[in-house]
């Protein structure tokens, strides 16, 4: 059976193929599989052995006492037997045990193949599970034995036997921007940004219009590139593991991006297939988005007939469909009403409470300060201002402040005799004055206005005040 057919023909050429094929395995040795072409064939994986197989091969061969293909200690019929042994594909019931090179080799490949599946099935949001814990593997294994019991059980076997995959961890900054410059032309949008935002907290990102905000959260999340610097989210460098970063993401942009014939049960459904979720996880995680943010009344409507509140709730919803590790929100309130506003906050206090990380950008600075652990405040593209909210008010200004109109003019004669470590920042006939006791100014305003035409207000200092001490008050243009 393992004999060489004889050769056909004239002058003793072998023009059988078969025939060809056999005698150049028993004759060629190594010089045979050397002038294997590099790339593998395809439909046959025999075929397709790399030269550094069989280098692999015929050297294991030699150590093995066997002399290699060929050699002096093998004969040309077990030669043509190990070469079809070898040629044949595990997965279609061929034996690797024949050859310790091939299988070395084989489990090399098999455990390549297997890398580049795990990779996909990590980018999932429903493949939370490492090997370890019994996620992608053990799919494989319900295939093996629904399957051949030759092909998938060695791979899962050779899957054990390779080295384990590191689990997936959360780094104690997962957003780390290190000199981030983005360019649009002549244009500078953002200018060496530095910028760390812990794990579990929420964090907000303040700064004027055209302060360069919404271009930052486009490079954490992978839609615009940096032009110098990095930007790595969950230790990873956004921009050569995108799909891996963004699976891991929900964003809630500016504007609703919603397929507006379609209900928000459907929409949501279009959505949880872009993050290839299963239809049994998808129904679950709908269930369960429609009664976080109760958008059950209307949960079958047309979004084009929704209110605005309705919208954005919709909006935030899809964000939350593959159960991001970190939420970004870009001015999620805007335009909404107080109460939507309001019930917005408790659903972010929640998700916050259940160890998601949340970036928020906004311009409403009450928002900031009852929502954020930490903010940063960008001007120009730099992060001017960075910490706890209250901790900020400390740094830059006392902890009082009393505001009232009055001309320029005028300004001199009110204050006339206040603190001299009093702080003071106008905008147009608008004065605030921050002193670390308001009862002293106050009397000081009603003495020197005797007709007392002067509405006093008077407050703690707040961020908004923080805000508009360190960026200025005038008008920016940009977007």
């Amino acid at each position: 059976m393992g004999a060489v057919p004889p050769a056909r023909g004239t002058e003793g050429r072998c023009v059988d193929p078969s025939a060809r094929a056999h005698r150049a395995r028993a004759g060629g040795g190594e010089r045979y599989f050397a002038a294997l072409p590099r790339v593998p064939c395809r439909g046959r994986p025999g075929l397709g052995l790399s030269r550094r197989l069989a280098g692999a091969r015929c050297a294991a061969a030699r150590v093995a006492g066997l002399g290699g293909l060929g050699g002096p200690h093998s004969t040309e019929g077990t030669v043509a037997a190990e070469a079809r042994g070898a040629r044949r594909c595990p997965r279609r019931g061929g034996s690797l045990e024949a050859d310790p090179g091939l299988r070395g080799e084989r489990a090399l490949q098999l455990r390549r193949s297997h890398l580049a599946y795990e990779a996909r099935a990590r980018s999932r949001p429903g493949h939370r599970r490492s090997v370890q814990d019994g996620g992608p593997l053990r799919r494989t294994e319900g295939r093996a034995r629904a399957g051949s019991p030759h092909g998938r059980r060695d791979f899962a076997g050779l899957l054990r036997a390779a080295r384990p995959l590191p689990e997936r961890s959360v780094p104690d900054a997962v957003v780390e921007c290190r000199g981030v410059v983005k360019r649009f032309g002549a244009r500078l949008a953002v200018d060496d940004l530095h910028l760390e935002i812990p794990a579990g907290l929420c964090f907000g990102l303040l700064g004027p219009n055209g302060a360069g905000k919404t271009t930052t959260l486009r490079m954490i999340y992978g839609v615009t590139p940096p032009s110098v610097g990095s930007v790595r989210v969950f230790g990873l460098d956004v921009a050569r593991e995108t799909r891996a970063v963004r699976a891991r993401l929900g964003v809630t942009l500016q504007e609703n991006a919603l397929i507006e014939p379609l209900s928000p049960i459907e929409n949501l459904r279009v959505f949880a297939r872009y993050h290839l979720l299963s239809r049994a996880e998808t129904d679950a995680r709908i269930e369960e988005i429609l009664a976080f943010l109760e958008l059950r009344s209307h949960a079958d409507e047309p979004v084009r007939n929704l209110s605005g509140g309705f919208k954005r709730r919709l909006a935030i919803a899809m964000s939350l469909i593959n159960r991001p590790e970190l939420l970004i929100l870009d001015e999620p309130t805007t335009g909404l009403d107080p109460a939507v506003r309001m019930a917005l906050w408790s659903r972010v206090r929640d998700l916050r409470a259940n160890g998601t990380t949340i970036l928020l950008t906004t311009h409403y600075m009450d928002e900031a300060q009852r929502l954020c652990e930490q903010v940063a405040i960008i001007e120009s593209g730099k992060v001017i201002g960075q910490g706890v909210p209250a901790e900020l008010i400390t740094a830059h200004l006392r902890r009082e402040t009393v505001e009232f109109d009055c001309d320029p003019s005028e300004e001199t004669a009110l204050l006339d005799g206040i603190a001299a470590d009093a702080q003071q920042l106008r905008t147009g006939r608008r004065i605030m004055v921050y002193v670390a006791n308001a009862t002293a100014l106050v009397e000081r305003v009603r003495q020197n206005d005797p007709d007392d035409r002067r509405a006093l207000v008077v407050r703690p200092t707040n961020l908004e005040d923080v805000f508009l001490r360190l960026t200025g008050t005038r008008l920016e243009g940009g977007a």
